[in-house]
């Protein structure tokens, strides 16, 4: 049981590798990658500088897929953490499989990964599942630092 539990463990924080797609890609279903709703919007390779680059503050970019299971985790963090600090941050998603040129850009290449963009760059990152008060602690540092 022990050996069961880290296993799930690691599998969840190592997150998705790319390379999972071409398995996954009949597991998209109706769900098909569609827009998210609520208080984190979807960005695509048409959109993303305007979306992300020029934004006037703190950006999160979401990386993900529909066959992600980890994912999903840090899915209800994300929309927490934006309907939290509206107009102090913006949070988006960029679907991976309907925007691959953004992914090759930044190369990603495991799932989730969250990028954080201030004034156009990077400014921090993560990889993989962590909890909310765990971004939040990393949000709070660049709210801070401005």
């Amino acid at each position: 049981m022990r050996v069961f539990a880290i296993l799930v463990l690691a599998a969840a924080l190592a997150g998705c590798s790319g390379e999972d797609k071409a398995a996954s890609q009949q597991e998209k279903g109706a769900a098909g990658g569609a827009e998210k709703a609520g208080p984190v919007a979807a960005v695509t390779d048409q959109n993303f500088d305007q979306e992300v680059l020029q934004a006037d503050k703190l950006v999160l970019v979401d990386f993900w897929a529909v066959w992600c299971g980890p994912c999903k985790i840090i899915k209800p963090h994300l929309e927490a953490l934006a309907t939290e600090y509206t107009g102090q941050i913006k949070v988006v998603a960029l679907d991976t499989d309907k925007n691959p040129a953004i992914s090759k850009k930044y190369g990603i290449q495991f799932l989730p990964t969250v990028l954080f963009f201030k004034n156009g760059e990077i400014v921090d990152k993560f990889v993989g599942v962590k909890s909310k008060e765990q971004i939040e602690s990393m949000i709070k540092n660049h709210l801070t630092a401005s």
